[in-house]
């Protein structure tokens, strides 16, 4: 595997063009975080087409995919297929959101279990992540609290990376969620979306410290012998 590329695999989420591809076509400011330069840099020197890991679109990150999506028609599944293009060192995944809706903790906790088996038979790390909360309803505000316990038991099973991206929104204000309560909010500077500034300013909203625990997470397993 390559290992200065990665995939991103999620919902609509990581679909967004909020997720890293303002890193990929060099639209930020990293404030504090200057020592993540080299890793950036790292990671969009390769060329995808005419993308990079940041800002290319996934063959397995779609708006509603719960993570039973991903694994569907195997073995020519959308997670195979992502890997297959991309040959990644690195996977990041991010399902539950919509789990919430369409399925059951057993039933993410079983998928997200396969998932990971898949990505690591391939010679790839997956990196987990937790979900953020759902603030459209108490009962999906509960349901996210359990499938972040099982997000995190799958990590702590197959001892796989997990970024938790969930405790990084709780001290933000609304905890990073737009008016939906469904998604991240980003930051806006004079209306524009500006998602990889990580200055303390545009670290108050959720895409941004998404973007920011995902290139930490990146910057961490990189640095692993």
């Amino acid at each position: 595997m390559r290992d200065d590329v990665f995939a991103k695999l999620g919902d609509s989420i990581t679909e967004s063009g909020s997720f890293l591809f303002d890193i990929g076509e060099g639209w930020y400011e990293l404030g504090a975080f200057t020592a993540l330069e080299p890793t950036i840099r790292h990671f969009r020197a390769r060329a995808l087409g005419d993308r990079n890991s940041f800002n290319r679109p996934s063959e397995c990150a779609t708006a509603g995919w719960t993570a039973a999506r991903a694994l569907e028609n195997d073995p020519s599944s959308p997670l195979r297929n992502e890997l297959a293009a991309t040959r990644p060192a690195y996977a990041l995944v991010m399902y539950g959101t919509n789990d919430i809706d369409q399925a059951t903790p057993d039933a993410l906790q079983t998928n997200l279990t396969r998932i990971a088996e898949i990505i690591e038979a391939n010679g790839t790390v997956p990196i987990l992540s937790t979900i953020p909360d759902r603030t459209d309803r108490s009962a999906a505000g509960a349901l996210a609290l359990t499938m972040n316990q099982r997000i995190r038991a799958v990590a702590a099973a197959r001892r796989v990376p997990l970024m938790d991206y969930w405790a990084a929104l709780q001290p933000l204000p609304a905890r990073g969620m737009d008016g939906d309560g469904i998604h991240p909010n980003v930051y806006r500077n004079n209306g524009d979306a500006q998602a990889g500034d990580f200055t303390s300013a545009g670290l108050r909203f959720g895409y941004n410290m998404r973007n920011l625990v995902a290139i930490l997470a990146l910057d961490r397993v990189r640095a692993i012998p």
